[in-house]
């Protein structure tokens, strides 16, 4: 195949292969912008889980696509056991920074089991592996999570089963989308049962606790009346976020009783 270029009487012709060379400088610059952007939302996800907790927290956040070496990348490991191994890669980095050597346990519900005198959290979605970790003499309990955003259609399907029109108001005062919003309602659910249940060894649904209020980087849950867990102190806690287009990330924590 030629292109024909008129000039005039005459005809040039040019071959298709003499527009590959600016082409590929085209992509190059569009991959390079990207990767660029793609690595400061790593730094910018990196600096928010540094920061939001007190201190004597440690926490590391890594992208899922990092190498790991003590991740099975094999084809007969599942997505599930990757996640799994990945997960208790960064918990042991953690505990390492204590000179803590043992390995984080798992319970029958399949709950993390820390070493004595240590707390902590695991999340993990598809583009993040998240983990936590505190000595239990500065807090009791933490509670991490990190989501991809949700697509329209699984907004419209779980909107109703998550959130009371009442919280989609105040998480959508934020300026966010709805599949934004959703996710980071969903999320910061997610974090407060996480920090809870090592506490009270209790399920409870999404509809028994409730978005109360909001600023720009937090979220206050409070338990309700159906909530089994009702009467225990606090019944209140404030979820901190980091929202982006594409991911959200949630952490709360509780503090001794002075």
């Amino acid at each position: 195949m030629i292109f024909l270029s008129c000039r005039g009487f005459f005809a040039t012709y040019v071959s298709p292969t003499s527009l590959f060379p600016p082409l590929l400088l085209y992509f190059s610059i569009l991959i390079s912008i990207s990767k660029t952007w793609a690595d400061e939302r790593v730094k910018i996800a990196s600096r928010w889980a540094s920061s939001v907790f007190p201190l004597g927290t440690q926490t590391v956040l890594r992208r899922r696509n990092d190498e790991l070496p003590e991740v099975d990348r094999s084809r007969n490991a599942t997505k599930r056991q990757r996640e799994f191994a990945a997960g208790r890669s960064c918990a042991a980095a953690l505990l390492n920074r204590w000179d803590v050597a043992e390995e984080v346990g798992v319970a029958d519900d399949r709950s993390p089991v820390w070493p004595d005198g240590f707390v902590g959290s695991i999340s993990h979605s598809d583009r993040w592996v998240w983990a936590a970790v505190a000595q239990s003499a500065e807090r009791p309990s933490i509670g991490i999570d990190t989501e991809s955003v949700v697509c329209p259609a699984t907004h419209d399907m779980l909107l109703d089963d998550i959130v009371t029109a009442a919280e989609r108001s105040i998480v959508e005062s934020l300026d966010l989308s709805p599949e934004v919003a959703f996710t980071l309602a969903f999320s910061a659910k997610e974090a407060f049962y996480k920090c809870w249940y090592p506490i009270t060894r209790s399920f409870f649904e999404f509809k028994q606790v409730a978005i109360e209020s909001c600023s720009s980087d937090t979220l206050r849950i409070v338990c309700l009346e159906s909530n089994p867990n009702f009467k225990i102190s606090p019944a209140k806690l404030d979820v901190h976020f980091l929202a982006t287009d594409s991911d959200v990330f949630t952490a709360t924590w509780m503090e001794h009783k002075a």
